[in-house]
């Protein structure tokens, strides 16, 4: 049979014989006929013998396989999830895989769960139902306030309701706002009054009454703190009622002597005053008489004298004019006798003395020699010469009128007379034994010749001084000059003072002050030991013991109004004296301590609050930055526009002037921005910060920094836009930040040579960028094909300049994913394995963290090792989980010193620590501080219990504390390295809320602390807050120095009492500029 012919044979339908004779081999002809029929296969249908066995082995394989991808399918793409075993049956003889175990607080009946009341489905779980817990919590508070308020009127004399009944309260509640706050349904009420009623009975004291009813008290301690401040005081006066009605008695007799003796005292002065007066004008009287040759009376009329020396009220007091009176009658130089006067008789006086200046001679009178000595001083200048007793000039001057000659030496031979007698008599009556009365004898002359006016001065004031000390020596403290002794008033007024205080002690001392009876409470719950063996005798050495030195406050001036945007390590005179060459002149340059300001860096005139986040943003009070040149240079870039007193910014760019929502989308195309991969950012070069502002509604937080050029106040646009910025720059020092700190970094026009030096400032944005993260380059030199003219460069230079950066990236391990017009986009290698370094200048360091003022070198930063090429090198969570979940540095031991139990303890902490400060300052958390900044930030646990949209944080580490910024990149938040002996890189008045945990102990002997407070003062806004935790000794020199800079501080106890030597000092800068004096705030209202 030919092949063509098998190839068409078709194989024949067998028919159905049952005879045993039809399949009969004996028959020749049978044979042939079966061979006919039935089809003959070919030789080589069956494998052989080792094809079989490669047959089988291919069967197990796929069977294998077949197997494995049936159980990954159950597992990984079955949407039916697996059933809950029955409530009541015993499922541990089961298999797990047939059902789910029934949860706590929930039943399971025919595979389906069903929580609790007060109980809700959350996965394969049942979890309390928080809406009713907040209810219940409610509800327990209210019932608490409502116990306690009446229970403290009851203490204080109301009406008489003690115990409550449980029933009553419910029902007072189920009428409002039980249904107010859960609804109608019963079941849910029923669940929320049984939380809430474990929560009160936690809380308030319950029993059983003789009904078998329960009832609710409130404790009495708690009730104290429901007590009014009348009701305070009332019972501090009762209970005190014995000491307070003698210490009243007391102080009313005190008032009534004080009274008295001011009485007095005023009596006596104002005696001796009107007496003086009289003396004064009976002799001047007489003296006129003298002169006109008796033409003129030389008495005067007693009662006219009085009417006119005393004043309407002082005429209805009799005693005052008596006394006066009797002193007239004492002195033989005054005659009294009576005279018709104008035919009435009256009683007249009339001086009988010898000469002038012969009255009552007193203290005052030497005074007021001396000053009629100064009217010589004075009048010397017309020519009159005083002399000595040996005739010594004392004053002399070559210029006079003679018709005042004559007039003035009447006057100083009164002087001379009135001194010389009235001091002769005082000696006598002291019996004290002196040349002074030949010493101050004075004497006129008229003396052309002498000229020596320095000398004349010089002899007044020793004559001035002669008068003086003689007065001293005479009365001694009795009549000593005013202020120099004190008087029954001052000592009056300081026992008043300590009686007050007495009480006020007494008052706290008694237990009635707010919280003292909850810790007398607990006080007498404690179980105290009493050790009878304890050993008294002194365990040290012995030292001598230093007395603390008290600082004094200094009251800090303002600076000059031209210092208002003072930046201390960016200042440009300072920075001209520095080479230009790779920007090193525009680096921190710090000036000395003896070139430190001393001041407070005044605000601008006008200066107002910021805008509340998100609308600053967009706009920013002019008076604020009054600095238009950018809305000029930038106009066509869109950077910011000048409108009225405000700065509006469109959020337009160099490379973006169309808004930076647009290139951030596009960016979003290649990175993975909105899942929470990326979280930090950093813009090098960044302008007025709008990329870094737009980029924070999509939770990402990006660091920028630019330097301070001639673009200025760019940062401190950005800052006061609430965008996070610094002042910085590439040049011969590293960044400030650590390794692998950024998720992403870009260049927007920034103009740094990244070609120079080799690619070192490539590799340092390779040292923060960490392993998968994203390099973005949009400007120069890319899409150099289309704008070399524009840059004004050639063609091969900038194609040339792209080639090199590729070049650098490729041996940084950097992937090229993306460039379309102006972008390019780098991504950084996972690890080192997935790809080959061609570059081994490898960086040998030990710490690739410790960077503050460390030179950049021109070298690969290494990153951490790992086993295969699929291995991350830096595993972080997204956000925001990657807040609070173990950062890789701590979990793999690389903080010495921090585990994760430490971490997770200091998470806890700093969420009560930030709760108490709120309660403290409850603008904390809001926006109204939208640039935080803490000093010293530890493991960020501040940062990220204050976590928020409406506020962001500069966490600084202090170059001398323990290196954890890696800690606080890794957990999504961002910082910087700083040394707070030296001024912080930013503008004055850039931060709302200013936190410090331990900063002035970490400084205490390393720098002056007037400085970091200065510092503070300088970048804190007017009416922007400081929270400072330290030990209580250096808190006190802190707020010693603070009471001097316009802040207002106070010292509060910690969180957890009074017993804690840790301290919590809370301040408010008051609001002043440098237009109107430098005024307060409270001073222009």
């Amino acid at each position: 049979m030919s092949s063509s012919t098998s190839k068409n044979l078709k194989r024949p339908k067998p028919k159905a014989n049952f005879h045993s004779n039809a399949f009969d081999s004996s028959s020749p002809s049978s044979n042939s006929k079966l061979n006919s029929f039935l089809w003959e296969p070919p030789d080589h249908i069956f494998p052989s013998k080792n094809d079989f066995f490669s047959l089988i082995a291919g069967l197990t394989i796929a069977a294998s396989v077949a197997l494995v991808c049936h159980f990954f399918a159950n597992s990984f793409m079955n949407t039916h999830p697996k059933p809950f075993c029955d409530t009541n049956v015993d499922y541990s003889d089961f298999l797990s895989e047939h059902c789910e175990p029934c949860p706590s607080n929930g039943q399971c009946y025919q595979g389906k769960l069903k929580c609790d009341n007060g109980y809700r489905k959350h996965g394969n779980l049942c979890i309390e139902d928080g809406d009713i817990n907040q209810t219940a919590k409610k509800l327990s508070d209210w019932v608490q306030f409502h116990l306690c308020e009446s229970y403290a009127q009851y203490l204080c004399g109301g009406p008489e309701i003690i115990w409550v009944q449980e029933g009553d309260v419910w029902n007072e509640l189920d009428g409002h706002k039980l249904i107010e706050h859960t609804g109608s349904d019963s079941t849910i009420n029923n669940i929320t009054k049984h939380k809430a009623t474990g929560i009160i009975e936690k809380v308030l004291e319950t029993r059983i009454n003789v009904q078998g009813v329960k009832e609710w008290k409130c404790p009495d301690a708690l009730a104290e703190n429901y007590k009014g401040f009348s009701c305070r005081v009332h019972q501090w006066i009762s209970n005190n009622v014995q000491v307070i009605l003698p210490v009243c008695v007391l102080v009313v007799g005190v008032i009534l002597l004080i009274w008295k003796v001011r009485q007095k005292l005023y009596l006596s002065k104002r005696v001796e005053e009107l007496y003086q007066q009289v003396c004064d004008i009976l002799e001047e009287n007489a003296l006129m008489s003298n002169r006109a040759n008796g033409e003129s009376e030389s008495w005067v009329v007693a009662s006219r004298l009085r009417d006119h020396l005393l004043s309407p009220k002082e005429r209805k007091n009799p005693v005052l004019w008596r006394k006066v009176e009797e002193l007239i009658q004492e002195d033989s130089r005054l005659d009294r006798y009576p005279k018709l006067v104008k035919g009435e008789s009256k009683v007249v006086w009339e001086w009988q003395g010898r000469g002038v200046g012969l009255g009552r001679f007193s203290h005052r009178s030497l005074y007021k020699a001396s000053e009629r000595v100064r009217v010589v001083q004075q009048r010397s200048a017309r020519g009159i010469v005083v002399q000595d007793y040996d005739g010594n000039a004392i004053s002399v001057t070559p210029k006079f009128r003679f018709g005042a000659l004559s007039t003035l030496a009447t006057e100083l031979e009164a002087i001379k007379d009135g001194l010389v007698v009235g001091i002769q008599r005082w000696l006598r009556n002291f019996k004290v034994e002196t040349n002074y009365p030949e010493a101050i004898h004075l004497v006129y002359n008229v003396d052309e010749s002498y000229r020596d006016v320095d000398m004349l001065l010089q002899k007044i004031r020793l004559l001035l001084q002669s008068l003086r000390e003689l007065s001293n020596k005479i009365m001694g403290s009795k009549n000593a000059p005013p202020g120099s002794r004190r008087g029954p008033l001052s000592i009056f007024m300081v026992l008043g003072l300590c009686c007050f205080f007495y009480l006020l002690g007494a008052w706290q001392k008694s237990g009635f002050g707010k919280g003292d009876s909850i810790a007398f409470e607990i006080t007498k719950q404690t179980d105290c030991k009493v050790f009878e063996d304890l050993n008294f005798e002194p365990q040290h050495k012995d030292l001598g013991i230093i007395e603390p030195s008290i600082p004094k406050t200094k009251v800090f001036k303002p600076c000059d109004v031209k210092l208002k945007d003072y930046t201390p390590c960016q200042e440009q005179d300072r920075a001209m004296k520095f080479p230009r060459e790779n920007m090193v002149y525009r680096e921190r340059h710090c000036p000395p301590q003896e070139e430190k300001l001393h001041c407070l860096v005044p605000a601008p005139e006008g200066y107002r609050t910021p805008f509340p986040w998100p609308k600053s943003r967009d706009y920013v009070y002019y008076a604020n930055v009054p600095f238009k040149s950018l809305t000029v240079e930038k106009a066509v870039q869109n950077w910011v526009q000048y409108q009225g007193d405000v700065f509006k910014f469109p959020g337009g760019g160099t490379m973006f002037p169309q808004g930076a929502d647009a290139y951030i989308d596009e960016l979003a195309s290649v990175i993975p921005i909105a899942d929470g991969s990326v979280r930090t950012a950093l813009d090098t070069g960044c302008g007025v910060a709008s990329w870094g502002a737009y980029l924070l509604k999509r939770n990402v937080l990006a660091m920028s920094f630019a330097p301070r050029d001639n673009h200025e106040a760019q940062v401190q646009f950005a800052l006061e836009r609430g965008v996070p910025a610094v002042i910085g720059v590439f040049g011969t020092i590293h960044l400030p930040y650590p390794s692998r700190s950024f998720d992403m970094a870009q260049c927007s026009r920034c103009l740094i040579p990244w070609t120079a030096n080799s690619g070192m400032y490539l590799m340092e944005v390779d040292r923060v960028l960490r392993p998968g993260g994203y390099w973005i380059l949009s400007g120069p030199p890319i899409n150099w094909k289309t704008y070399y003219k524009t840059w004004k460069r050639s063609k091969e230079e900038t194609q040339a300049e792209q080639k090199r950066i590729e070049e650098i990236a490729e041996s940084l391990c950097w992937e090229k994913k993306y460039e379309k017009g102006d972008m390019a986009i780098w991504k950084k290698k996972e690890n080192v394995k997935s790809c080959q370094r061609k570059s081994d200048n490898i960086c040998k360091v030990n710490d690739a963290d410790d960077v503050w003022y460390k030179e950049m070198e021109a070298c690969v930063t290494p990153v951490p090792e790992v086993s295969s090429a699929n291995d991350e090198a830096v595993q972080l969570k997204k956000f925001p989980a990657r807040l609070y979940a173990v950062p890789p540095r701590i979990a793999n031991g690389l903080v010495p010193g921090v585990t994760t139990e430490s971490y997770e303890d200091d998470n806890t902490l700093w969420k009560k620590h930030v709760n108490a400060y709120k309660r403290i300052n409850k603008l904390i958390g809001t926006a109204r501080y939208r640039n935080v900044m803490d000093m010293n930030a530890g493991l960020g646990g501040f940062a990220a219990a204050l976590e928020s949209r409406k506020s962001w944080v500069m966490n600084v580490v202090p170059s001398i504390a323990e290196n954890t910024l890696g800690v606080v990149y890794e957990r999504g938040l961002i910082g910087i390295y700083h040394d707070w002996c030296e001024g912080f890189s930013t503008y004055p008045r850039t931060y709302d809320f200013i936190h410090g945990n331990g900063v002035f102990s970490l400084y205490e002997n390393k720098c002056e602390l007037e400085d970091i407070l200065l510092e503070m003062d300088r970048i804190l806004r007017p009416e922007g807050a400081v929270i400072l935790r330290d030990e209580v000794d250096v808190l006190n020199k802190v707020k010693k120095i603070a009471a001097g800079m316009r802040w207002d501080v106070k010292l509060v106890d910690h969180e957890d009492g009074p017993l804690v030597p840790e301290k919590i000092m809370v301040a408010v800068k008051q609001y002043w500029v440098a237009s109107s004096g430098n005024s307060t705030s409270n001073d222009e209202q």
